[in-house]
């Protein structure tokens, strides 16, 4: 019960790191606006943990899939707002992911799913570097740096996982693509029409919250 209320709390905070990081990103940002952005972010990474927490509590993973919830969400939101996924925070992301799944594996007392998650991670890394610098101006260096973190928390599950969850996060940003050039709100070669890190992480979200 108190890993679970941890799990809570971690994911009530979800709020506090966004707004933490949107005053970072924006010193004149309006205080009040924050607090009230911020509350419903927590209201839903509270959620997000809870579930988690309360379906598995004896998995020395959940820490990981509470990591992957609650950052995803702040990248998400400020994606959405800046269009840009800041590297400090994709890269907190991973290293924390990292850490997580290593202790998991110790407990489990097997690293199988930590070489493959590894694995994983260089594999994808590798192919959207690659087509971010051949085609920089439809893959922006943010969606190439955080595939690879997501394709680590998807490969700690199984290689069907990754598969699964990139192909879920590539469909979901194609629907949202056509659901924008067809209202106008975005046009095709314009370079960062609209931002491809929230449907990217729900994909990958979606799997290991239901794996």
């Amino acid at each position: 019960m108190s890993v679970v209320i941890a799990y809570q709390l971690a994911g009530a905070g979800t709020g506090l790191l966004w707004a933490a990081c949107q005053v970072r990103m924006d010193r004149a940002r309006d205080r009040r606006e924050l607090w009230l952005r911020g509350a419903w972010l927590s209201v839903v990474g509270l959620a997000l943990t809870t579930w988690l927490g309360w379906r598995s509590p004896d998995d020395p993973a959940t820490a990981a899939w509470c990591w992957l919830a609650v950052f995803g969400l702040v990248l998400a939101a400020i994606d959405m707002e800046h269009r840009r996924l800041p590297h400090p925070l994709t890269a907190l992301l991973g290293l924390g992911g990292v850490a997580l799944l290593a202790l998991a594996s110790a407990r489990l007392g097997a690293f199988g799913g930590l070489w493959r998650a590894l694995a994983a991670a260089a594999v994808v890394g590798l192919v959207t570097v690659a087509v971010h610098v051949l085609w920089p101006a439809g893959f922006g260096g943010g969606d190439a740096v955080l595939l690879p973190v997501l394709a680590l928390f998807l490969g700690f599950l199984g290689w069907e996982h990754v598969v699964r969850g990139l192909t879920l996060s590539f469909l979901l940003t194609g629907a949202v693509a056509v659901g924008l050039l067809a209202t106008g709100r975005a046009r095709w070669g314009h370079s960062a029409g609209f931002p491809a890190g929230p449907p990217l992480l729900a994909g990958a979200l979606l799997v290991v919250i239901t794996h």
